[in-house]
């Protein structure tokens, strides 16, 4: 017995929770320090929902969609050109991609564990961490390094897998730890949970560091990428965080709550946002250099941008378990 967090379920989980977690976001507009960005969506051709994850340096994006039978599939995207990634089971998600186009995410066993699997080019190989019941590949770093996390039964822990050999990673003290990316340094993004709140966290080589926004009570480290940026949503906005300092930064769809899930070395950001009839757009938000967010979107209704922001981390990160 377990957790899936489904498009369908997701969306019941938002819609109920946004209208309290908003009121208690920090307005990014109001931030000394704000970088601002291009807004432009991207859609699965045929598909009703659709999710980015995470996007490469090159451009290359990968994420989730679902079709009209609502099974959920991962995808490649490659300069608009969308390849469809599934291996027959009928749930794949891809979450993260390296330079070389080597993807990462989880299926769906027969069992009704998730599995975590190596997608290259289309051909899957399993990613086992041993001992554990259920598996999902998050990031992937230029070297084939692996981080993810695991569910042995009665704890939900990290991994980074390096060649083959699997090493756990848990925050000290921690009830919970999630690892979500890796740079190619090595420097592995996640977020942990002590107590009853939830902090992000980065690991140098073992040593872990919380980076918590100043005025934060809850955060979550998103992704990371090789320039030491970590992508950051918080109970007081969302920032990139980079050697200790905090910039906030606005990629907002006006009338929408959006999801932030990846980010490349040149600061280009992926995920998801609702409008308000629940459906689930891609996009992606490139860094523009000015001091207002340009959108060229037709949006209209939804909630107030950065409801999104506390619950994306939770929908999207929870290990998914569901009854055999």
């Amino acid at each position: 017995m377990g957790i899936r967090f489904s498009f369908g379920s997701m969306k019941s989980f938002l819609m109920a929770g946004v209208a309290a977690v908003g009121m208690m976001m920090t307005s990014l507009a109001a931030e000394a320090q704000t970088s601002y960005y291009t807004v432009t969506t991207v859609d699965v051709p045929g598909a009703t929902d659709t999710a980015l994850d995470g996007i490469n340096d090159a451009g290359q994006i990968v994420g989730y969609a679902t079709g009209p039978s609502g099974a959920e599939y991962g995808f490649l995207d490659t300069n608009g050109s969308f390849a469809r990634v599934n291996d027959g089971t009928l749930w794949t998600q891809l979450n993260g991609i390296n330079s070389a186009g080597k993807a990462v995410g989880w299926n769906e066993l027969n069992s009704g564990w998730d599995n975590g699997v190596i997608d290259v080019g289309g051909t899957f190989t399993s990613l086992a961490v041993p001992g554990a019941l259920s598996v999902t590949g998050y990031g992937i770093n230029d070297a084939g390094q692996i981080v993810g996390t695991f569910y042995n039964g009665s704890a939900t822990r990290g991994f980074l897998e390096t060649n083959g050999t699997f090493a756990t990673i848990s925050v000290p003290g921690s009830t919970y730890t999630v690892a979500n990316g890796i740079s190619d340094s090595g420097v592995i993004s996640g977020w942990y949970i002590s107590g009853s709140a939830y902090h992000a966290f980065i690991d140098t080589n073992g040593t872990y560091t919380t980076i918590d926004p100043p005025g934060a009570t809850e955060a979550v480290a998103r992704a990371i990428n090789s320039l030491g940026q970590v992508l950051v949503t918080s109970s007081a906005g969302l920032f990139i965080e980079a050697d200790g300092g905090y910039t906030a930064i606005s990629p907002n769809v006006p009338g929408a709550t959006q999801v932030y899930n990846g980010i490349n070395d040149a600061g280009v950001i992926v995920g998801f946002y609702q409008t308000s009839n629940g459906t689930m757009n891609g996009f992606v938000a490139t860094p523009n250099g000015t001091t207002t967010d340009s959108v060229p979107l037709p949006v209209a209704g939804g909630t107030a941008p950065g409801g999104m922001l506390i619950l994306g981390w939770l929908g999207r990160q929870i290990i998914r378990r569901r009854k055999a």
